[in-house]
């Protein structure tokens, strides 16, 4: 099933980032590529019992859908109206994201 797959990622890429900073996962907030017909309760129970036993069990899950974006053609950050501020390029692209992506990690505070 395509959307194991693209969850069992998300689970092990935040299970990692967990294990890097030497803490258990308190959320994980999820970007879902507007193309993708996933729906967000199916990723957050998937989620749930992929990362079962995992850093990631018991993380409060959060499934946003990402929309179509310009991106800077030089480095490929999001950029607005004017020229990029990272790399001072002018040029850009439309973006639209695909799959599913971990925007953001937040740990649980350490004991004591």
């Amino acid at each position: 099933m395509h959307e194991t797959g693209l969850v069992r990622a998300a689970v092990e890429t935040a299970a990692a980032a967990a294990e890097r900073a030497g803490g258990p996962i308190r959320s994980v907030r999820l970007g879902l590529g507007v193309t993708d017909e996933l729906n967000p309760d199916s990723v957050r129970t998937l989620f749930a019992a992929i990362g079962a036993g995992s850093a990631c069990e018991g993380a409060e899950v959060r499934v946003d859908r990402l929309d179509p974006t310009d991106i800077c053609a030089g480095c490929g950050r999001p950029v607005g109206e004017a020229e990029c501020e990272a790399c001072g390029t002018a040029e850009r692209r439309f973006a639209v994201p695909a799959g599913l992506t971990v925007i953001e990690i937040g740990l649980q505070d350490p004991p004591g």
